[in-house]
């Protein structure tokens, strides 16, 4: 038999995804519903684009404490897009609340989404996304440790993201596979 051929556009490379540019503190981003986001202090950096401190109150500085992050990236990258896409269908404010009452709990462990929308600067378009802060992120986590986890602790991350994943992305428009 032949060998097959590679269809069309097959067999190269992605494209190399650019960081988006730190933007200072204090830039205010629109989102798609019109309401006005201001930025804090750039607190994590990931593959893609940064993440922001913010809040929904433009008219003072954005602390410590802001309640929102602000993931942004390049328009032309596609990873937030995609968890974009999902944050919009799965993470609504009001959804995620009457799931997580309705099966009696304090917390989910997943971020509301607050909005998104699309921000020029310098002639170039960045794509961003409003989400709840959480806290401490993982990884820093993970540093503190030394870069090991206790056990039960471990245990414990396992079964809060197997509880989400089981439970509520599957009712949420999200195949979950293991």
């Amino acid at each position: 038999m032949p060998p097959k051929k590679k269809a069309a556009g097959k067999g190269r490379a992605p494209a190399k995804r650019q960081l988006a540019e730190e933007f200072p503190p204090g830039e205010v981003l629109i989102d798609t519903g019109k309401k006005s986001w201001k930025l804090g202090a750039p607190i994590g950096q990931g593959g893609f684009g940064l993440l922001y401190l913010a809040h929904e109150n433009t008219a003072k500085p954005v602390g410590a404490d802001a309640p929102y992050v602000i993931k942004v990236e390049p328009s032309d990258n596609g990873p937030l897009f995609s968890e974009l896409k999902f944050y919009m269908r799965a993470a609504k404010p009001d959804l995620i609340q009457s799931w997580v009452k309705s099966h009696k709990l304090n917390v989910l462990g997943v971020p509301r989404y607050w909005g998104s929308g699309l921000h020029e600067r310098g002639g170039k378009r960045y794509r961003f996304m409003v989400i709840d802060r959480l806290g401490t992120d993982l990884q820093k986590k993970f540093e503190e440790c030394g870069r090991r986890f206790p056990r039960k602790l471990v245990l414990q991350l396992a079964l809060r993201l197997v509880g989400v994943f089981i439970s509520f992305f599957p009712l949420n428009g999200r195949v979950v596979s293991f």
